[in-house]
């Protein structure tokens, strides 16, 4: 175990913990909206769908553990090593795609909470951005080896692989846009709220955080 780096059972409880949390918050908010309210849209939806890419994504890292996640390289068998990297493969799409339908469930729901055309627009646009990056992120990840088994197959011979270092910071820089366009979407339509000034910026935080 490298030192500084959190224990197994410390990754697998946390691991564990967190994703139940959010269930239970995400069940609480699809039982109020189809049983109380009677309003589910889209926005519940895709929040549904994170949650079950989000638990996939969980149950990928601890695979990882169980195949010595948090062990230097040098101390993997040549068998932990595959498997770890074939999880990580995994969870590498599961969790991009649990990203996906995170943005598309915060959109939709600024299309619930505001029907001006104009913005209703912005957020269109907004929402085919978000797909054409989700679509090139989930590509990029599976074929960034050719065959794509060699990602975690090292044996594979006459292999082509991308930078995977490229590969992830460019995916971290085009996530991070997306995230500031999804925030940055309602700030004008909330600076205009006829609020005190207190109330009027505490809500703009509270979007703005909340994209």
């Amino acid at each position: 175990m490298l030192h500084g780096w959190a224990s197994p059972a410390t990754v697998v409880t946390t691991c564990t913990a967190m994703p139940i949390l959010a269930a239970t918050a995400v069940v609480l908010r699809i039982y109020a909206r189809l049983f109380c309210t009677k309003n589910a849209g889209w926005d519940d939806y895709f929040t549904m769908a994170s949650m079950l890419c989000s638990m996939a994504t969980t149950i990928t890292i601890i695979e990882m553990v169980q195949w010595g996640l948090g062990k230097h390289v040098k101390q993997l068998t040549k068998h932990e090593a595959f498997m770890q990297q074939r999880a990580f493969f995994c969870m590498i799409i599961v969790y991009n795609m649990s990203l996906f339908f995170t943005k598309m469930a915060i959109l939709m729901q600024y299309k619930r909470l505001f029907p001006q055309k104009g913005f209703k627009i912005a957020v269109n646009i907004a929402m085919v951005i978000v797909i054409i990056y989700a679509f090139w992120r989930v590509f990029a990840a599976i074929f960034v080896c050719w065959p794509v088994a060699a990602f975690w197959d090292h044996s594979i011979k006459h292999v082509h692989c991308q930078n995977k270092f490229a590969n992830a910071m460019a995916s971290c820089a085009l996530n991070m846009a997306t995230d500031l366009l999804i925030a940055i979407l309602p700030l004008a339509i909330l600076h205009k709220l006829q609020l005190p000034s207190r109330q009027r910026y505490a809500l703009m935080a509270v979007f703005a955080l909340a994209g």
